[in-house]
């Protein structure tokens, strides 16, 4: 799945730029969620639920800025039906 695989590289570049391991920015399973999700902006990242709202204002635009680029500039890939 194409935009995990984006989500878990965004994930290792933050966590070295914080010196933490991997899990303390987010977890497999929320990644394994957001990809499935695909949210298109941050009103519907948070309409997921799948982020506290310290991990939204810290990492949201981020994590919309990685999909965005897995599925060609823009939010959720709704016309192809793509599901990652």
């Amino acid at each position: 799945m194409a935009r995990y695989e984006a989500l878990r590289q965004w994930r290792t570049r933050k966590a070295a730029e914080r010196g933490v391991e991997p899990d303390v920015v987010m977890t497999n399973s929320t990644l394994m969620a957001l990809a499935k999700a695909n949210p298109a902006d941050s009103e519907t990242l948070a309409a997921a639920g799948l982020l506290g709202a310290w991990k939204m204002s810290a990492y949201g635009e981020e994590i919309i800025a990685a999909m965005r680029r897995v599925n060609g500039g823009s939010g959720a890939d709704k016309a192809s039906g793509d599901r990652g």
